[in-house]
């Protein structure tokens, strides 16, 4: 019923399938920021008495980081005061909110021409965080496609079949594959680990660990838990399973079937749905309670994620040789996996 990918990089991060068997686009993104536009869409309640203010801010080739960086240094306040709802793509324009503690400013002071603008500001009674965010609002162009035929029937495979709401590239970099530097925390490898990272020193116990960059170690476990996610979701198309309807043992999240993000605290499903669980485990040699590392910060519970991406409202816009694709995406979920349905790159863009 699936098509198997001929993608070896997508094979490397556990990509094994296509919901659609459409012939690929093909075609290249992020050719410039103006080719993928992103539009926050989080609710934040405004209140005038409120003692943070929310800076709607229009970025262009930056990262959202790079970004908070600026308006602490132009500020001259710490960065953890500054809230945001998620992270946005840097070979992009996006729209954002991002607050601040409520002083009063000149916007224009904060500008970066051409690349970093105020769009407007209010004040709200809380920081701006990650609960804000509902999704993201996509346009995306995509140049030098070919198959154009095959743009309708993949829409309404997608509408059909659902689409894999697996993890995209950006979440295990490019070429240090930071699912594998994730394994290699677990296995306790250090020594391994610094060796990939660059580290000319070794790493002998906890006490070196401690003074590493514990966010990054924790960034790697997480797209090491994203890649047995991965895993499970080409596991269950494998096996022939619908992606948006449950079978025997799935849990359900939003109405969906879903698999769990493995940690410590993990309960893993049972029937068909845990049998698939099982197998990724297994043919990892990892259990639920490797997430609970010495390191406290390394530690994770575990969560749940939907196997079928949440999107909506999908057109097209098709100009002789390119496309512009709109949608909106659930937070959480990756553009670069719902346009890997229309394009089937063999080389994807990472």
């Amino acid at each position: 019923m699936y098509l198997e990918t001929s993608s070896q990089i997508d094979k490397e991060l556990g990509l094994f399938f296509y919901a659609t068997d459409t012939p690929g686009l093909d075609g290249r993104i992020k050719e410039g920021p103006e080719d993928f536009i992103v539009v926050e869409n989080s609710l934040i309640e405004a209140d005038e008495t409120g003692n943070h203010l929310v800076l709607v801010i229009w970025k262009k080739d930056l990262s959202t980081r790079e970004v908070v960086d600026i308006i602490a240094n132009k500020l001259n306040i710490g960065r953890k005061a500054i809230g945001v709802a998620g992270l946005k793509d840097k070979r992009a324009i996006a729209i954002q909110k991002i607050s601040i503690p409520y002083k009063e400013i000149d916007p224009k002071d904060l500008e970066v021409e051409g690349r970093l603008k105020v769009l407007g500001l209010f004040r709200a009674r809380r920081k701006v965080r990650v609960g804000y965010l509902k999704g993201n609002f996509f346009k995306i162009k995509v140049k030098g496609v070919k198959n154009l035929e095959a743009l309708n029937e993949t829409v309404f495979q997608l509408e059909d079949r659902g689409c894999p709401n697996y993890y995209g590239y950006q979440r295990f970099g490019g070429k240090t594959r930071n699912h594998e530097l994730g394994r290699l925390i677990l296995e306790g490898d250090y020594d391994q680990l610094a060796s990939r990272i660059g580290l000319k020193r070794r790493i002998s116990g906890i006490k070196d660990v401690l003074r590493l960059d514990l966010r990054l170690l924790r960034f790697f476990i997480n797209s090491y838990q994203s890649y047995l996610f991965n895993l499970m979701v080409s596991e269950r198309m494998r096996r022939g399973h619908p992606l948006n309807e449950p079978i025997e043992g799935d849990f359900i999240k939003g109405g969906k079937p879903a698999f769990p993000i493995i940690g410590y605290k993990s309960k893993l499903p049972k029937g068909e749905a845990g049998d698939i669980v099982k197998s990724v485990l297994e043919g990892e040699k990892v259990r639920p309670e490797d997430f609970k590392l010495e390191v406290r910060k390394l530690r994770d519970k575990g969560s749940l994620r939907k196997v079928p991406m949440t999107y909506k409202s999908i057109m097209v816009d098709i100009n002789k040789n390119e496309i512009v694709l709109s949608f909106w995406l659930e937070k959480g979920c990756y553009a670069t996996v719902l346009l890997r349905e229309f394009c089937k790159w063999s080389e994807p863009p990472i």
